[in-house]
């Protein structure tokens, strides 16, 4: 079974990471799949199922690689350069599907 943990998400990213970055990674998108499924998909020991997990990993792996969340956009012209950064990066399509089947959801 896959587990959203340290050494996995080491492995997933296929280089070696700061524990303590990675902790904070993995706590951060751990919080946020649990917040978003409001508890669900949530095996007793307290652990999420494995696709709640892919997930986790998945968005923990991004929060490594751009903690700031923004999408840089950079053009050039000429000899003129702009970059800007904008928006925040949240979920994939794939990954709120797979949180939306866990989500409650009122009628």
């Amino acid at each position: 079974m896959l587990a959203a943990d340290l050494p996995t998400l080491t492995t997933y990213m296929g280089q070696e990471i700061d524990p303590a970055h990675g902790h904070v990674a993995l706590d951060m998108a751990a919080a946020f799949v649990r917040n978003y499924t409001r508890g669900n998909g949530y095996l007793p020991a307290g652990h999420p199922n494995e696709e709640l997990a892919t997930v986790t990993l998945s968005l923990a792996a991004r929060l490594m690689t751009n903690p700031e969340g923004l999408v840089n956009k950079t053009v050039t012209i000429d000899d003129a350069t702009v970059t800007k950064a904008f928006g925040q990066v949240g979920v994939t399509l794939l990954e709120r599907m797979t949180l939306n089947r866990y989500r409650a959801r009122a009628m």
